[in-house]
Formats: structure tokens, sequence, C-alpha cells
């Protein structure tokens, strides 16, 4: 996460840092047009990997996988047409949450073409098969007709945990305006005072710079925001 939260809340996961296209097939070609809009694609990192998205997402959801070293490349004018009547797009490879590769249409959703070796489409689309958009399977009902719906459940209210209140130092007492709050209610009183006194160094926002009333809680000098809670424990009394 950046240095600068909370004025800056940008995160990025590990893997996009750590990301080598060194890793990856040699021969893949990183400028490929998306299959389905034909628009620039971009990298992209997902709950599987990195995958090329198509740049005009979420209006298109054109993805190209990206294969590693040694691994098998499936090219676009390599496999066959989508068999699904009304459909004018195309086999395309695609991974599994477990890394296995299968095939599916790359009008996908709107088309419901899959399978798990481009040789099956023969034996399991051997009747006229309209373009149909993709339906996630019941839970209950395996998607199947007749079968029986999930039950109708009303959403579970989380409990609200109650935290426990402490008696605060008179220097932090008289800072909030107020003798007994819990730790999570003296951080956000905390940072709203922080915010509404102008207190955080503007070259480096993790910086607090102390006020005269502020010194007396966290002392004169500089405090590093993550040091803000240390800083205060000796500030709650039973």
């Amino acid at each position: 996460g950046c240095s600068n939260y909370p004025t800056c809340d940008f995160t990025s996961p590990l893997e996009a840092l750590n990301f080598n296209k060194a890793d990856y097939d040699p021969s893949f070609d990183w400028e490929q047009p998306c299959p389905t809009c034909h628009g620039p694609m971009v990298l992209r990192h997902g709950r599987f990997g990195p995958f090329l998205g198509c740049k005009h997402y979420p209006d298109c959801k054109g993805i190209i996988n990206i294969p590693k070293k040694g691994e098998k490349v499936y090219h676009a004018e390599d496999l066959p047409a989508c068999p699904a009547i009304g459909c004018d797009g195309h086999l395309s490879a695609r991974k599994s949450r477990f890394g296995k590769t299968f095939f599916s249409c790359s009008n996908y959703p709107d088309c419901d073409v899959i399978v798990n070796d481009p040789a099956q489409l023969s034996e399991k689309y051997n009747t006229p098969h309209p373009k149909t958009p993709y339906v996630k399977k019941s839970r209950f009902g395996r998607g199947k007709k007749g079968a029986a719906e999930s039950p109708t459940k009303s959403p579970k209210k989380k409990k609200a945990i109650a935290q426990p209140t402490y008696k605060l130092s008179p220097a932090l007492s008289d800072l909030l305006g107020q003798k007994e709050l819990s730790r999570p209610a003296v951080t956000k009183a905390l940072w709203v005072y922080i915010k509404a006194n102008n207190l955080q160094d503007p070259k480096n926002k993790r910086l607090i710079c102390p006020d005269a009333k502020l010194a007396k809680v966290i002392g004169k000098d500089p405090i590093d925001m993550m040091k803000l809670a240390s800083a205060l424990n000796k500030h709650f009394k039973k």
C-alpha cells in the first residue's frame, strides 16, 4: 500500500509488483488484439494469475491467458470456430482455478459453448445448438430443468462486537472532550482532530506533527502514524 495512506489508498497485489515476462512463453504475442472486439489489451492480474484483458472492460470482457515456459500455446487462428448457430466467435483457451486448460467460446458469457478439448466439439454439439448465454448452475439444482431451486435465505446480520471502554488520561480527555471511550472511537476522534488542525507533514503524510494539545499525549516530536497506537497505550485506564 502507498506510504501516504490514508491520504492515498492505492494498493497493488504482490503478483503485479513481482511480475516478470521472462517467466512466460517467449513466443507469446503481448501486443495481440482482443479476440472479441479486436481492441487493445492490457496486462491484468487475477486470482488465477496474469492475463491479457480488453482495455474496454467492462463493455468488452475479452481475455487471453498467458502461457508459462514449456506450456503448450494455442493460437486463435489454430482453434475452430464456435459451432453455435448465430455465433461469430471461436474457441479460446482458458484456465480453470486449478490451472487446467479448457476451451470456451470467445463470446463468453454471451455464448455457453465449452469443452475440455477441441476434439470434443463434434461429439458434444452434434445437434443444432443456438447461441445461448451462459447461466451459472444452481448450487442445489445443478441447473437442470425441474430441479428444486435453492431456498431463499434471509441475509445473516453480523452481530456488532461490543468494544470495551476505557477511562482516558486527563491529557487525552482534554483533547477529545470525552472521559471514557473505546480504542477504535479514540483513534477515529484523534484522526478527526489531526485532519482538522492539519497536523500531518505536507512532505510526508505519514508523519504527525503535534500541536501543543496533542504534544501532551504523544510527545513534542513528530511521530510516524503507525506508532500512534502504541503512543496512546499509557492513556487508557480500566
